[in-house]
């Protein structure tokens, strides 16, 4: 029988545990919004993200996601992604609401997944076949495949290469000057 795991506050300099929180199944790593108001578990075991009042130190929800997921990365556009590495997807959650707002089936492994400081084009590392594919946030939520989003921008983008050896390339890929 599996029992919670949790999540310890310490001091940053004597390392004394100030808070105990209980969450989820095998929990993996902690990530907080961007305004620091809310901390996010990914709970591997319980398919799930639980989601702490940093202040309060209380989990106020557990969000479903797919199995396994590792990390709830922030991104630049406020969302919070979480890779879930058995299910091959990506989960964009919305920290206002607690709710999954979009998913991301990709057909690899995520690594980890990050947005473009202006918030309009998602990063996410392809352990699988050792890319970082790019501009996802652009494609059909129910796609994921890298043929696919080459195919889709190396027809329609001229500073893109077609060799299926190259980096996947995006619509803001231009030439440097």
């Amino acid at each position: 029988m599996t029992t919670g795991g949790k999540v310890l506050v310490l001091d940053a300099m004597t390392l004394k545990t100030k808070s105990t929180i209980d969450v989820g199944d095998m929990p993996a790593e902690v990530t907080f919004t961007k305004d620091g108001k809310l901390a996010f578990v990914a709970n591997g075991m319980s398919n799930n993200v639980s989601v702490i009042d940093v202040a309060t130190k209380k989990v106020t929800k557990t969000i479903a996601v797919d199995a396994d997921p590792v990390g709830a990365w922030p991104g630049d556009d406020g969302k919070m992604y979480v890779d879930c590495e058995s299910a091959k997807t990506v989960k964009a959650l919305d920290p206002a609401s607690l709710s999954v707002i979009r998913s991301y089936n990709l057909g690899f492994t995520p690594g980890m997944a990050r947005t473009t400081p202006a918030g309009d084009a998602l990063w996410i590392t392809d352990g699988d076949n050792g890319k970082v594919v790019r501009d996802m946030t652009t494609m059909d939520m129910k796609m994921g495949r890298e043929d696919e989003f080459l195919e889709q921008y190396s027809s329609t983008n001229p500073f893109c290469k077609t060799e299926r050896s190259t980096v996947p390339c995006s619509p803001e890929t231009r030439p440097v000057a």
